[in-house]
């Protein structure tokens, strides 16, 4: 509806709504007081008590205010605002008998408190909408896309620049803000050759908040930590509201924040009534009749906010960051949506335990294109891979360095360089010193090889993180002994659902047996590659983390 048809009454409301914004609002803050207003009330006054979340409070105050001042209801409503992780943490201490009314900021805070038996709604219905977010600087806007508003997708591909581009995560689990940001970067990476890669590689450099980000911080008391909470993250973006860029960039010259929408996630708001007393229940049916009211929904479009079905508001515009035609299919976070956020995070922040295998055959001293050709060798390539690919681990990853060619242990075609050790210094100088031994020899016993690695980490498998098998490889295995059918059915045969290990190929220069590296791959849940130069081993090693997260479903 444009602005110069709305009524009367909903100018009211805003004007309202605006007075008691200006008073400010901090966590606990009372917003609505009793009505003072004789009233024909034969049988008393029902007192109605709500909490909302703070960036909502104020228009639900200001229609509170209205609906208590009606001569012919009979109800005093107190409105508090205050953020949902404070409210759900005194009600699982018992230092609050829960509201009759709580308005959070996601279905995902009363799916914890039912789980936790300590509120449960009997009523949950949306009052208002705003698609979650990722915010960054008009500036990083900018560099991410010169030409239009920048996508999740820009985000993703920034990640790897210089310096590269980081996302804000909150600590606090249910937080819409850390649920809906993972669940966006999972699904922009998903369509990415190097998917898995590049998802392990944004959630493992991702800033952590330290309590919810957005709208909640508002609620500490102080408008220092409300400005923190929209500030813009140095060469990042920050998940929040819509509403909270709108309300960020209200009275700026040019948008100091800028929307990036990942389009499936949004802050539904829900009216959940707590209370089991009749009377109570009456009057919180009341005020949710008002704040569906068509004046009420204006007043809170009017204030950033989306209605109940997602319709944009007022001035959703380009003017103040945001973009009132995108993200209108947004839906719900729900519990689904956190099982899945948190799988996903745990996924790639587990420690690793890592077999990497490294092929010493005699072409590995050719150069990537085959013998005679220009550049550094194979050989060289797999010492750098090898070297860079362990240095995105952190210092608690463990690691252990193979070798194959032929008889490089009696009659084994392997021999283990260096034992597990800890990617920490002293770890990474043994590493370094057992790749700088790697000399090419020697035929290719890639089959043997590759059993035993797989068994050697199921034997030694370390619970609580991700266990994979790495190999690089140019040839194709040169034993005569196990067919490639044979192999794989050995390897499906051995697997162990309780201890998964995927086998991660690597496959060098023209002459690598491509179709057994993926077969192998295949027949572990792992993926194989083809690599040419040092730089894109990241993606590979990354994907050995990576992989955990979509298992068992896990596409090559």
């Amino acid at each position: 509806m444009p602005r110069e048809a709305r009524t009367g009454r909903t100018a009211a409301i805003i004007a309202a709504v605006v007075a008691v914004v200006a008073l400010g609002v901090s966590g606990g803050l009372y917003l609505a007081s009793r009505n003072t207003t004789p009233a024909d009330c034969a049988s008393g006054r029902t007192a109605l008590r709500v909490t909302a979340s703070p960036d909502i409070a104020p228009v639900v105050a200001t229609v509170a205010q209205r609906m208590s001042a009606e001569s012919q209801v009979c109800v005093d409503v107190t409105v508090t605002a205050d953020a949902p992780a404070a409210v759900l943490a005194q009600l699982q201490t018992g230092s609050i008998q829960p509201p009759d009314v709580w308005i959070p900021n996601s279905t995902l805070w009363l799916t914890r408190a039912k789980d936790d038996k300590v509120a449960t709604a009997t009523d949950a219905p949306a009052i208002a909408t705003s698609p979650l977010v990722l915010a960054v600087s008009a500036a990083e806007a900018s560099v991410l896309n010169a030409k239009t508003r920048p996508t999740v997708a820009d985000l993703v591909s920034a990640a790897s620049a210089t310096p590269p581009a980081t996302v804000e995560i909150a600590s606090e689990r249910l937080a819409p803000e850390r649920v809906g940001a993972i669940l966006a970067l999972r699904d922009a990476t998903s369509t990415r050759p190097d998917g898995r890669g590049a998802l392990t590689a944004l959630l493992r450099s991702a800033t952590v908040g330290t309590e919810a980000t957005g709208a909640a911080k508002a609620a500490s008391g102080s408008a220092a930590p409300a400005a923190a909470a929209t500030a813009p993250v140095d060469h990042g973006a920050r998940p929040m509201s819509e509403q909270a860029v709108w309300a960020a960039n209200s009275g700026t010259a040019a948008p100091q924040l800028v929307a990036i929408y990942p389009s499936q996630a949004s802050y539904n708001y829900p009216y959940a009534v707590l209370t089991a007393v009749p009377s109570a229940q009456a009057a919180a049916g009341t005020l949710l009749d008002r704040l569906t009211l068509p004046s009420s929904q204006q007043a809170l479009r009017s204030a950033g906010f989306r209605d109940a079905a997602g319709g944009p508001g007022f001035d959703l515009t380009s003017t103040r960051g945001v973009d009132g035609d995108q993200a209108s299919k947004a839906s719900r976070l729900d519990a689904t949506s956190l099982t899945d956020a948190e799988k996903t995070l745990a996924a790639v922040r587990l420690d690793a335990k890592l077999t990497t295998v490294i092929d010493v055959s005699g072409s590995m001293a050719w150069g990537i294109d085959g013998k005679g050709s220009p550049g550094p060798s194979r050989m060289d390539i797999a010492r750098q891979s090898a070297v860079a690919g362990l240095a995105l681990y952190p210092a608690s990853t463990q690691v252990d360095l193979w070798a194959f060619s032929e008889k490089l242990d009696g009659d084994k075609p392997y021999k283990v360089v260096v034992p597990t050790v800890s990617l920490d210094d002293a770890g990474k100088q043994k590493l370094l010193a057992g790749v700088s031994t790697l000399q090419p020899t020697g035929g290719t016993g890639l089959y043997t090889t590759t059993i035993a690695a797989v068994r050697a980490a199921q034997a030694s498998y370390a619970q609580g993180r991700v266990n994979a098998v790495v190999i690089l490889s140019d040839g194709g295995d040169s034993e005569n002994g196990q067919s490639l059918d044979q192999v794989v059915a050995t390897l499906k045969a051995e697997a162990k659902p309780d201890r998964p290990v995927p086998v991660i190929t690597i496959a060098f220069g023209p002459d690598a047996d491509r179709a057994a590296l993926n077969a192998i791959s295949s027949a572990t849940g792992g993926a194989a590659y083809r690599a040419t130069s040092p730089d894109q081993i990241h993606a590979v090693f990354l994907d050995a983390v990576g992989q955990r997260a979509c298992r068992p479903d896990c596409a090559s």
